[in-house]
């Protein structure tokens, strides 16, 4: 299971206002779907900017498939004025 937390949503959300904020979680959202492979593999939102990845994969698997939503994450682009990041912990 993979667990991905968006930080300063409620900053940019205040910022830039809820529309922006919902097309912001819509396009996470995307980008996760487009990583799934396997029909099995299931990504969710769990609330705020909170998602969930399930693979049925070992830790490998899964360090990989980290590996490929953090490059895209890193590839996409949108307005913001404060950087957001992505963390990995085991």
């Amino acid at each position: 299971m993979i667990v991905l937390n968006i930080d300063h949503l409620a900053l940019y959300n205040h910022h830039y206002g809820h529309a922006a904020a919902d097309d912001c979680l819509r396009r996470i959202a995307a980008i996760l779907q487009d990583s799934l492979y396997r029909p099995d593999d299931v990504a969710a939102h769990r609330g705020s900017g909170e998602f969930v990845v399930l693979y049925r994969t070992d830790r490998e698997g899964a360090v990989i498939v980290g590996e490929r939503l953090l490059s895209r994450y890193r590839n996409w682009r949108f307005r913001t004025t404060s950087p957001l990041r992505v963390g990995t912990s085991p």
